[in-house]
């Protein structure tokens, strides 16, 4: 069987050619051959597709070096083979340019062996420019994807140099990549804190083939924790390792926060089942101790005492009260508010209370700017900003709150993530105090954190501001750097034109109660005997239900009619806002009350269209009660 065989002969003498396509059939090709003699000729005649050229060294004006140069010049890899009448050293210059072989003339018996050997040395050559190209493919898509990876990538030879070394690698660890290749990788990953060795590649086996959480040394020297994961592959009998190292410094802190908002959560439901019945128990206390120190019969000692006993109560209430705020479970009495008219009513309440050297300044623009909310919670919030403000400036200082709106437009890149596009109200209360330290930051709104003596406050004051922020569905940032001040913004929903304010309580008013029963309704018998009593000694009757149901029973058949239900919202069987639904059904037109120790959210806007006149936030005080009472009475008589 013959071998297919595509032949240039650059031959002068047709008969040497003749010879040259005889011995090729002997050795067992199968030749298409062709004859060509002049530069031109030779020059139409190259083609890819030739399997070889053999050509006489020597012709007329033209030589096997020129037309090998030719060959060259076009860069096709076919086998040349140079055939000379003698031996001449310009043969062996035409090997040392890169001719396969060179025959004699008169001895060409080794003509289909060098044919053979040039086609299968371009069949190598063939095979490895396909392994190059698929190799630098191969790097090239290595190359493409780590350099845009997030992760450090690092490749390493046996003795743990660097040879590799990715953009973000450079991020990462601070070093260019001139700097890093040769360097050791194994000193900038540590088995721990100021293990200066680091890990040694050499002897990594633990850590090939699983991620390992070390640390991470920066150029600059700082510590960080790193996941190291580590694969190990030979090349040419050479050991290399590939190390990805993703910093988890992010990541850490990502799961501090969650942590932290876990714990929150966790402490916000402990807040919404006990703060209530603390609210009770504290306003069985503070309404008693009222009622005993309106009496005529107490020693000067025994009323000192009484009063002690309301002065801690009114702090336990307050304390209550800021749990309750810091945990959103605070019930709010929303309403349209001007904020710069908000602003002006601040500064005044504020100014009496400046200590020592500090200079107060409050900017805003009065641009008829509205947000809803609760003023008194609102107030409550930058006034703890301020006063935190305040303690940071022992020695005097400048404090600074100023009132301006922004627009943040979907494209926009918004001051903090949590912030969605919209318009927004920023309240920025700033100080010139000593700042806050870097390792504080994260938990200065956690509840109970303070940096204060323990005789100088809970730390609930920031906790509560950023709880009443958040539950009017706001947000608040803070920047502080140590020695130079703190900033802290306040972001609120700004309203739109044509809002309407929620309709907030009826203005107090002072009516006798003699001719009025009041029906009281509360779970928490304490509770309800003691706003009883409070309301029998303001000259109101009253009477008495444990609940809902029985209520509506008192309701459906009254022993004398009542003026006002005055009612606990969250109660078994029957609560506040079911009663005021049950008695819409029935027609009765009495007004009631909602007390509460519970959030309203919604609520507020649907009860009052549905017959509600008004809320009272547990635990309660004479006072207001007494106000609320005589409040709704002057509505009823003025409809």
């Amino acid at each position: 069987m013959t071998t297919p065989l595509r032949v240039l002969i650059l031959e002068d003498r047709p008969d040497d050619a003749d010879l040259l396509v005889l011995e090729l059939g002997r050795a067992g090709f199968d030749p298409d051959w062709q004859r060509v003699e002049t530069r031109s000729d030779y020059e139409a005649s190259l083609r890819p597709d030739l399997d070889v050229v053999l050509a006489d060294y020597s012709l007329p004006q033209f030589d096997a070096l020129q037309a090998l140069g030719l060959l060259q010049d076009r860069g096709l890899d076919i086998p040349f083979i140079v055939v000379t009448g003698s031996f001449e050293d310009l043969a062996i210059d035409c090997m040392k340019q890169g001719a396969a072989d060179y025959l004699i003339k008169d001895r060409l018996g080794r003509l289909g062996l060098a044919v053979q050997q040039a086609m299968q040395e371009r069949q190598l050559r063939s095979e490895k420019r396909r392994a190059e190209e698929a190799l630098r493919e191969s790097e090239n898509r290595f190359r493409s994807v780590a350099e845009t990876a997030i992760a450090a990538i690092a490749v390493t030879d046996s003795q743990g140099k660097i040879r590799y070394w990715n953009k973000a690698a450079e991020k990462t660890f601070g070093y260019s990549e001139a700097e890093a290749l040769g360097k050791a990788l194994g000193p900038m990953i540590q088995r721990r804190p100021l293990d200066r060795e680091g890990v040694k590649l050499t002897q990594a086996g633990e850590f090939v083939g699983r991620a390992a959480e070390l640390v991470g040394l920066r150029k600059g020297g700082e510590l960080f924790p790193v996941e190291l994961s580590l694969a190990d592959w030979k090349s040419d009998g050479e050991q290399f390792y590939s190390a990805i190292i993703r910093d988890l410094t992010e990541a850490r802190a990502a799961q501090e926060r969650a942590m932290r908002q876990d714990r929150l959560a966790a402490v916000g439901q402990l807040v919404a089942g006990i703060a209530p019945n603390f609210s009770n128990i504290l306003a069985a206390i503070i309404l008693h101790s009222e009622m005993v120190l309106g009496s005529f019969e107490l020693s000067r000692r025994d009323e000192d005492r009484i009063r002690t006993i309301l002065k801690q109560a009114e702090r336990g209430a307050f304390l209550t009260r800021q749990i309750l705020d810091f945990g959103r479970q605070s019930a709010l009495d929303p309403e349209l508010v001007d904020v710069a008219q908000f602003m002006a009513e601040l500064e005044t309440a504020l100014t009496p209370g400046l200590q020592g050297a500090i200079q107060l300044s409050v900017v805003a623009r009065d641009e008829g700017w509205f947000v809803n909310a609760d003023p008194s919670r609102l107030r409550q919030a930058i006034m703890n900003l301020a006063q935190n403000a305040q303690e940071a400036m022992s020695e005097g200082g400048e404090l600074r709150i100023e009132l301006d709106s922004l627009l943040l437009k979907p494209e926009d890149t918004p001051p903090m993530n949590e912030l969605a596009p919209g318009s927004w109200i920023r309240i920025r209360v700033v100080d010139t105090g000593r700042g806050i330290a870097e390792q504080d930051l994260p938990h200065i709104f956690e509840p109970f954190f303070t940096t204060k003596p323990a005789d100088r406050g809970a730390g609930l004051g920031l906790a509560q501001a950023n709880g009443i922020v958040k539950q009017h569905g706001g947000h608040i940032e803070v920047k502080s750097r140590r020695r130079e001040g703190t900033e802290f913004i306040v972001y609120l929903p700004l309203v739109g034109e044509g809002s309407q304010p929620v309709q907030a309580r009826g203005p107090a008013g002072g009516e006798d109660g003699s001719e009025h029963t009041i029906l009281v309704v509360d779970d928490d018998k304490p509770t309800r005997e003691a706003i009883g009593e409070m309301l029998s000694s303001l000259n109101y009757r009253t009477l008495l239900a444990e609940d809902g149901q029985e209520a509506l029973k008192i309701l459906q058949d009254p022993p004398q009619p009542i003026s006002i239900v005055l009612t606990d919202l969250v109660m078994p069987n029957v609560g506040g806002a079911e009663l005021l639904e049950r008695l819409r059904a029935m027609k009765q037109e009495v007004p009631l009350v909602l007390m509460t120790s519970y959030p309203l959210g919604t609520e507020p806007q649907e009860l009052l269209g549905n017959g509600l006149v008004g809320w009272l936030e547990k635990p309660l005080t004479e006072s207001t009660l007494a106000r609320t009472i005589r409040s709704v009475l002057r509505q009823g008589a003025h409809t």
